[in-house]
């Protein structure tokens, strides 16, 4: 992800990701309470939740050169070299893409 790219929340990744498959599960929610309201969407978005809470980044078992480079950059503070190694790392979402 690079500077300029918008961060999406938890709830936008979320919702994203159903678009791909608005027939299993739709993304309306109640007005009053925000709540969604088919229940297996509902059901889908706990699992969500509990799987990478809010704030939370998957990284994956084994670093990538790219990440490895970050980790050893000894011109940076430790917090920076954790932020750049954050924003290397692949996302869970790139590992379904395929390479082309």
């Amino acid at each position: 992800m690079s500077q300029n790219e918008p961060v999406m929340s938890q709830r936008e990744r979320f919702e994203a990701k159903c678009g791909y498959y608005p027939w299993m599960l739709p993304i309306q929610r109640w007005e009053s309470t925000g709540e969604y309201v088919n229940l297996e969407t509902k059901r889908a978005w706990a699992i969500w939740q509990a799987a990478c809470p809010e704030g939370w980044q998957a990284l994956p078992r084994a670093a990538t050169p790219e990440m490895l480079d970050c980790i050893h950059d000894w011109t940076r503070h430790t917090e920076e070299r954790y932020a750049a190694l954050l924003e290397v790392a692949p996302k869970p979402e790139d590992a379904c893409k395929s390479p082309d």
